[in-house]
């Protein structure tokens, strides 16, 4: 009987990158075959920081595009992922009530992996 393999998975999900930062994961996987999908990943990371009595807010933005690997069995499915794109990171203050803010974009990549568990059969 031939496996079902989905067109697109979708992911979404809260995300710590550690201090007072915060955010949002979220990504979806065109497959292309069993074994072969494409991954669009986008993410948002936010917080802040006291610096005496300077309040200072930053915030990031991930772009990252790759292919995904995965062997699909009957209840489990590992998989390997390898992202490339960008992270614009920003941030900004208050100074005698004028806003000072900067802000850069760069280069970023993730390379991962997981495992799928399946928990009906079908």
């Amino acid at each position: 009987m031939a496996q079902d393999i989905p067109k697109v998975e979708v992911f979404g999900g809260y995300s710590y990158a550690g201090g007072n930062f915060h955010g949002w994961n979220t990504s979806a996987a065109g497959n292309v075959s069993k074994w072969f999908g494409i991954v669009a990943d986008f993410s948002g990371h936010y917080g802040s920081e006291q610096d005496g009595p300077l309040l200072i807010n930053k915030n990031a933005h991930s772009f990252l595009f790759g292919p995904r690997f995965t062997h699909r069995g009957r209840k489990l499915s590992p998989f390997a992922y390898a992202v490339f794109g960008g992270t614009r990171f920003q941030e900004s203050a208050v100074v005698s009530g004028q806003r000072l803010s900067a802000s850069d974009t760069g280069f970023s990549s993730a390379y991962g992996g997981g495992l799928d568990l399946k928990f009906r059969s079908g």
